[in-house]
C-alpha cells in the first residue's frame, strides 16, 4: 500500500453529512441497514425534484464493498461533490442517481477486505440488493480500488453480461467511450473483460444484469500509485462518463437513456421493453428479461427487396400475459419512412426512429396467451 492517507469511515460519513446539509434540495440520505457490528450503510439520492420521476433514468454508484480497498472512498464523495453541482444540474433533471460511498463499513473501520470471495454478504443482499430490488437501475457501477505493489493499472470491467443480444457490443461500445473520456482527463484506463464465475466478480452489478438486465460495469481505482486527489479525479472521470450515458441516446434506442432496451435478438430484429416513459419501460424491461424464455424470434425474411417479415411466438401462459406487453423492433435500411406497417395483417401506425443509415420501425404488443405474432414492412 501506498503512503497515502485516504479518509477513514468517520470522515467519509462527516463529509456526506456536510453536502446534504448544504444541497438538501437535492440531495437526501438514506441508511439501507445495519452491519453486521451495527454500522450504517448509508446511500445519498440526488437528483432534480421538480423534474418528473417517471421520465428519469435511475443510475447506481456502489463504492468501498472492500474495506481495504481504499481508492474508493474518495470516489463516492467525489461523485457526490460533483452531482451536486451547478454543472451536473441537466443530469439530475434526467436521471436520480444513488451512490452508496461504502458499502461496508465494517471492512473500512477495520481496513480488511471483509466480504465473501465468491458472493455477496448477507448485509449486501438486505441493503444493496433491496434498494436494487425496489429501484431497478438502469445502470449501476461497482467500484473497487488497485493496491498491490505491481498493480499501476486503473480498469473498467465489463464482465458481468452474457451472450444475450448484442450486450457484448453493446458493454464494449461503452466501455470504450468511458476509457477515452477517463484518457482525455489525463487517467489512462484500460477495459478489462473478466468472464462470468471466473475470477473475483463485481456481485452486485451482476445481480443487476441478471435480474433487471441493467447496464453492469465494474471500475478498479488505484490507491498504491495514486494520491487520494488523484484516485478520486481518476474515479470521477469514469463516473461522468457512465452518466453522460444516460443523458444521451444510442443510435439503437428509440429514447434517451441508457442502451439497455435490446433484450432478445440483434440489431435487425429484436425484443424491447413496452412503455410510455422511462418508469413503465424500467418495469418492463426487468418482467421480459426476467421471462425471455417465454420470446421466440423466427426467420428474418426479405420476399422482395423492399420488403422485411419478421415473427416473435410467445409462450408465456395467459395468466402472466398482461404483464408481458413488448415491443417487437425490426430495422431496415435507408432513413425513408415505410409505405406500409403491418402486424398480423392489420395495418398499424408504427413507431419510428432511425440511426445515420437506417430505420427501426417498432410494433407494441400486447400478448394475450401463446400466439405468433408477424410483423411485416414495405419501404
Amino acid at each position: 500500500m501506498g503512503a497515502h492517507r485516504f479518509p477513514s469511515l468517520e470522515q467519509v460519513y462527516d463529509e456526506i453529512e456536510r453536502l446534504v446539509e448544504e444541497h438538501g434540495q437535492v440531495a437526501r440520505v438514506e441508511c439501507l441497514g445495519l452491519s453486521d457490528e451495527g454500522r450504517e450503510v448509508r446511500a445519498v439520492h440526488v437528483t432534480d425534484p421538480g423534474a418528473g420521476d417517471d421520465d428519469k433514468q435511475v443510475a447506481m454508484i456502489v463504492c468501498g464493498r472492500h474495506g481495504s480497498e481504499l481508492g474508493t472512498r474518495v470516489v463516492g464523495t467525489a461523485a457526490l461533490g460533483w452531482l451536486v453541482s451547478d454543472e451536473a444540474a441537466p443530469t439530475r433533471q434526467r436521471q436520480h442517481v444513488i451512490v452508496v460511498p461504502v458499502a461496508n463499513p465494517d471492512g473500512c473501520a477495520a481496513e480488511a477486505f471483509g466480504a465473501p470471495p465468491w458472493h455477496l454478504s448477507a448485509t449486501e443482499r438486505r441493503t444493496l440488493g433491496r434498494v436494487a430490488g425496489e429501484l431497478r437501475p438502469d445502470a449501476i457501477l461497482d467500484v473497487h480500488s488497485f493496491g498491490a505493489e505491481d498493480a499501476d493499472l486503473l480498469a473498467v470491467v465489463t464482465g458481468n453480461n452474457t451472450e444475450e443480444a448484442e450486450d457484448r457490443f453493446i458493454y464494449g461500445t461503452v466501455a470504450a467511450r468511458l476509457v477515452e473520456t477517463a484518457g482525455g482527463a489525463g487517467y489512462p484506463f484500460v477495459v478489462h473483460t473478466e468472464k462470468r464465475n471466473e475470477g473475483y466478480n463485481n456481485f452486485i452489478a451482476g445481480l443487476c444484469y441478471d435480474q433487471f438486465h441493467s447496464l453492469s460495469l465494474g471500475m478498479e481505482a488505484n490507491h498504491h500509485v495514486l494520491t487520494p486527489e488523484g484516485a478520486a479525479a481518476a474515479g470521477l472521470a469514469v463516473v461522468r462518463a457512465l452518466l453522460a450515458e444516460g443523458d444521451r441516446r444510442a443510435p439503437w434506442e428509440a429514447c434517451t437513456g441508457y442502451p439497455t432496451g435490446l433484450l432478445r435478438g440483434d440489431f435487425f430484429t429484436s425484443i424491447r421493453p413496452a412503455g410510455p416513459h422511462a418508469a413503465a419501460r424500467r418495469r418492463s424491461r426487468a418482467t421480459v428479461w426476467r421471462d425471455r424464455r417465454f420470446f421466440h424470434l423466427g426467420r428474418r425474411q426479405a420476399p422482395s427487396p423492399n420488403v422485411v417479415r419478421t415473427t416473435v411466438h410467445y409462450s408465456g401462459d395467459p395468466q402472466d400475459a398482461a404483464a408481458h406487453a413488448f415491443t417487437l423492433c425490426c430495422r431496415v435500411r435507408g432513413s425513408s419512412r415505410p409505405a406500409r406497417v403491418e402486424l398480423n395483417g392489420q395495418r398499424i401506425d408504427a413507431d419510428i426512429h432511425r440511426d445515420v443509415c437506417s430505420t427501426y420501425v417498432s410494433a407494441a404488443v400486447q400478448p394475450t396467451g401463446p400466439q405468433t405474432y408477424e410483423l411485416v414492412v414495405t419501404s
